[in-house]
């Protein structure tokens, strides 16, 4: 998932990036690509707490001067 205009990516590694080694190699080379392009790109896992995603996500914004915006109640 990501934003376009603060450019700012934000990708979940899950089970498959601990049992499918192509993946996990794919993605690295996939990530690199996307920070060339002057994306911040976020990952986080199941263990992260929403509060952690939260704060990385404002700590991003912030640092892209861009307002982040969330829905009520979510």
């Amino acid at each position: 998932m990501g934003w376009d205009e603060p450019m700012i990516g934000l990708d979940y590694d899950g089970e498959l990036h601990q049992t499918n080694r192509p993946r996990f190699v794919h993605d690295i080379g996939r990530n690199e690509l996307v920070r060339r392009q002057g994306w911040l790109d976020l990952h986080v896992v199941a263990e992260h707490r929403r509060a952690f995603i939260v704060r990385r996500l404002e700590e991003a914004f912030t640092q892209r001067q861009h307002p982040l915006r969330l829905r009520p109640g979510s």
